[in-house]
């Protein structure tokens, strides 16, 4: 029989909100296409348009994360992909995906060891805020 316990539990309470201002953040082990996604991804002829469908991810992700826990974004939001390295072929459970580490920007508030996109139950997508920007 196994037996676990909690050595450390931390609670904090978030405003979960749009802001006015931008938060950087970084995510690492970034898995943004399923199988299917992948596929388009790869007919994209050039690395803007590749960038463009990687970026075109990331507030379908934020949407999920809310979605999540219970918070309904009614507020236009923004969000840009500022880098992205690394590539990765991972295998999970038998699927050839793809992670990658990435930099973006957005005026959601998103707490720090949150996942975002693919996989996130398997330790992907983790995100870390970086800095903050003033709106330009």
């Amino acid at each position: 029989q196994l037996e676990m316990e909690i050595d450390q539990l931390d609670m904090k309470q978030y405003t979960m909100q749009v802001w006015d201002q931008y938060f950087t953040y970084g995510i690492r082990h970034w898995v943004p296409l399923n199988q299917k996604n992948w596929k388009e991804y790869l007919q994209l002829d050039g690395m803007v348009e590749r960038l463009a469908y990687l970026e075109s991810k990331l507030p379908c992700h934020i949407l999920a994360f809310a979605s999540g826990i219970g918070w309904q974004i009614e507020k236009h939001f923004d969000v840009k992909l500022l880098d992205i390295s690394d590539p990765r072929t991972v295998k999970i459970k038998g699927v050839k995906l793809c992670s990658f580490h990435a930099k973006f920007c957005t005026n959601v508030f998103l707490p720090n060891n949150i996942g975002l996109g693919g996989k996130v139950s398997k330790g992907f997508g983790m995100i870390n805020q970086k800095s903050n920007r003033k709106k330009n």
